[in-house]
C-alpha cells in the first residue's frame, strides 16, 4: 500500500468550509497575488484557538493536498460570484 497523505479538504471538510474565517487564508495560499494578505502572523493571531488549529493544517499541508488547488478554485468561484451578486456587502475600506 502507499503512503497515506493528509488531507485537510477531505478529513477535516467540515471545519475548513463551516469556517468563513478561513476562506481569506485559502484564497491568499491559492492564488496571493489576486488575494493579498498583508500580515499572516496577525491574521492567525486574530482567529479563535480552533480555527487557527485549522488554518495551521492549511498552511502546514496544502502543498502536498491533491485536492486544495480544486477546493480553492472553487472557493475562489464563489466568492467572486457572490461578490459581483451582492457588491453591497463588501466591507468599507474606509
Amino acid at each position: 500500500m502507499g503512503k497515506s497523505i493528509f488531507n485537510v479538504f477531505s478529513n477535516r471538510e467540515a471545519d475548513v468550509f463551516g469556517r468563513p474565517e478561513l476562506h481569506q487564508l485559502i484564497l491568499h495560499l491559492h492564488n496571493p497575488k489576486a488575494w493579498p494578505m498583508a500580515d499572516m502572523d496577525q491574521y492567525l493571531a486574530g482567529l479563535s484557538d480552533a480555527s487557527r488549529g485549522v488554518a495551521h493544517e492549511i498552511i502546514k499541508t496544502y502543498k502536498g493536498d491533491p485536492d486544495f488547488k480544486a477546493h480553492a478554485a472553487a472557493l475562489e468561484i464563489a466568492t467572486l460570484k457572490v461578490r459581483s451578486e451582492y457588491p453591497d456587502t463588501e466591507p468599507d475600506d474606509d
